[in-house]
């Protein structure tokens, strides 16, 4: 056994290596970056925003699905969403609905996936880590305190969705009534 070689990560049968995924980080990263330095980029996504709000003042539901299917379950930064309904939605009531509404619609998904097609395969990875154990007892103890102590936490919101899914405690009722109040705050602040 080489010891200086990367562990590799099995996805769907195939063996990647952990470089390949921190290379897709790397590049979220850098397009955030170029849209927050390069004028044209950030005024583009404003644009995008004003043709969505051309739409009726209600134009900001458009943005449910697009959230709930595409941004949240991949673990883009739901951020620009929040940001994008803010700029587009008539008042806060609605803005604060639609990102409530968005942010269960994606978590519910990422429960579906995390739970009935990649937790095997996660967990044969983190069997042996103690940050696994650690969260799978404190689930054990109180799958509600430690479902909203992971939640009002600052880690991204990709770890947190699936991270919760890999106790076997963890149901859907107890994940998706911590989401919505965590979101309900969470959304209110942002």
């Amino acid at each position: 056994k080489n010891d200086h070689y990367p562990k590799y990560i099995h996805l769907m049968g195939k063996q990647q290596a952990p470089y390949c995924l921190i290379t897709v980080v790397v590049i979220l990263l850098f397009a955030l970056v170029i849209v927050g330095a390069i004028p044209e980029a950030r005024n583009s996504i404003i644009e995008q925003g004003n043709k969505l709000r051309a739409v009726g003042p209600y134009g900001c539901f458009i943005l449910i699905p697009i959230s709930g299917f595409i941004v949240i379950p991949l673990g883009l930064p739901f951020m620009m969403m929040e940001l994008l309904n803010a700029l587009i939605a008539p008042n806060f009531g609605i803005a604060l609905l639609v990102s409530v509404i968005s942010k269960n619609l994606g978590c519910s998904l990422c429960y579906l996936i995390g739970k009935y097609m990649i937790r095997e395969k996660i967990l044969d990875q983190l069997s042996d880590s103690a940050l696994y154990k650690g969260l799978e007892i404190k689930v054990n103890q109180s799958p509600w305190k430690a479902s909203v102590f992971v939640r009002m936490t600052n880690l991204p919101l990709f770890l947190k969705n699936y991270g919760l899914l890999l106790p076997k405690r963890m149901t859907y009722f107890i994940y998706i009534v911590c989401v919505f109040t965590t979101g309900v705050v969470s959304s209110a602040m942002e």
